[in-house]
């Protein structure tokens, strides 16, 4: 089969998503990918093509487009841009299935005049975040897709409701937040798949200055993949791990250089860390809350303190906290509140005993199989 992706590399939202493309390639699929230029070389090395969309839409280094610019956000994945570039692409790919993102309401939009099944990929805690705040999310979403919807000639979503309606659209909505933390009703397209792994996969060799089996408790720190003014707290996190008692290594994420944060002695700095390899040695986790990252420490079992960058990251470390899995913090807390709390989750091992209940239940979606087995079973026939 042959499949059109189309998706955009802001707060982290392309790296599952393109997991799930890779396996579909595996599997023997084609897959060609509709997105921004900086996104190229990563989706090229997942067997993917790739038809790229304009260099403006690449983020700029050292900027979050979300946080720092979120009308020109809006403007992009609600404007004609994408939504315009759609139909072209599906008929170069020759597509049998689109699969774009839910946060993409202009290509959305567009995919509703092509004779194509679609699925949606949602990333994060979209329905909650949708029943808690349904202003955010038709307010200035929705009042700048439907200029983007009358050039295409469809009829304007509504004021109220209008996101949910657009998201009702797809044949299927693949959501990948785990089961447990799902509290709103759920429209009936959607489909609970469970994480997928982050891409890529790259090279899985131990590299560290201490045995795997160092008695040692491992503290992993690692902030979002994007950029999101992590300076502060990756510092802060950094101090509040004592190396003298434990083995700490502070992944950058590919989100900045080491130049850009002061860190004490003892810390081993890495550009990027394979989670594969690293997250079954580790003792703790402490990371921002994304739900890739946290779906990864589930997954291994790893006990977590978040310290929230932003976003929908609260509401992710709020669900951890109530599970029993790890301590959310806030985004502003000190070093010391930050050594507690870290003193605390390695003290007590009823922290990852809990984290590996709930790794458990998310293995058990087997990292995108039954997206990959629903994928695989839509046809050009629309389901009424």
């Amino acid at each position: 089969m042959r499949f059109l992706f189309v998706g955009l590399d802001y707060g982290g939202t392309w790296k599952p998503t393109l997991g799930l493309a890779g396996m579909l390639v595996d599997r023997g699929h084609s897959v060609v990918v509709l997105g921004s230029p900086a996104m190229r070389e990563r989706c090229e090395s997942k067997g993917c093509d790739f038809i790229a969309l304009p260099a403006e839409l690449d983020e700029e280094p050292g900027t979050a487009i979300e946080d720092d610019d979120w009308a020109r956000y809006v403007e992009i994945v609600c404007g004609p841009i994408i939504a315009e570039a759609l139909g072209p692409a599906a008929a170069s790919a020759a597509s049998d299935v689109l699969v774009i993102d839910c946060l993409l309401y202009g290509a959305l939009s567009a995919a509703e005049l092509l004779d194509l099944p679609v699925a949606m990929i949602v990333h994060f805690l979209a329905y909650e975040s949708l029943h808690d705040d349904p202003e955010f999310w038709d307010e200035d979403q929705v009042a700048a897709v439907n200029p983007t919807r009358a050039k295409l000639g469809l009829p304007p979503l509504p004021a109220s409701g209008g996101a949910l309606q657009l998201w009702s659209t797809p044949e299927v909505a693949f959501s990948l937040p785990p089961e447990e933390w799902t509290t709103t009703p759920l429209p009936d397209n959607v489909v609970i798949v469970g994480p997928i792994a982050n891409e890529p996969a790259r090279d899985g060799i131990w590299d560290f200055p201490w045995a795997t089996d160092d008695p040692r408790p491992m503290i992993v720190i690692s902030l979002s993949s994007t950029y999101m003014h992590q300076e502060s707290a990756l510092e802060r996190l950094a101090q509040a791990a004592d190396p003298q008692d434990a083995n700490v290594v502070l992944s950058l994420a590919g989100a900045l250089p080491a130049s850009a944060i002061q860190l004490p002695d003892g810390i081993v700095v890495r550009d990027w860390i394979n989670f594969e390899t690293v997250l079954p040695h580790a003792a703790l986790f402490a990371t921002h809350g994304g739900q890739a990252s946290v779906s990864e420490g589930l997954v291994h079992g790893v006990p977590m303190l978040i310290l929230p960058l932003g976003r929908d990251q609260s509401r992710v470390g709020k669900h951890l906290a109530e599970y029993g899995a790890g301590i959310l913090l806030d985004e502003d807390a000190s070093t010391a509140a930050i050594r507690e709390t870290m003193e605390t989750i390695l003290a007590d091992p009823g922290f990852r005993s809990r984290s590996d209940q709930l790794g458990a239940s998310i293995r058990s979606f087997g990292n995108g199989r039954r997206a990959i087995d629903i994928l695989e079973g839509l046809t050009r026939a629309r389901v009424s």
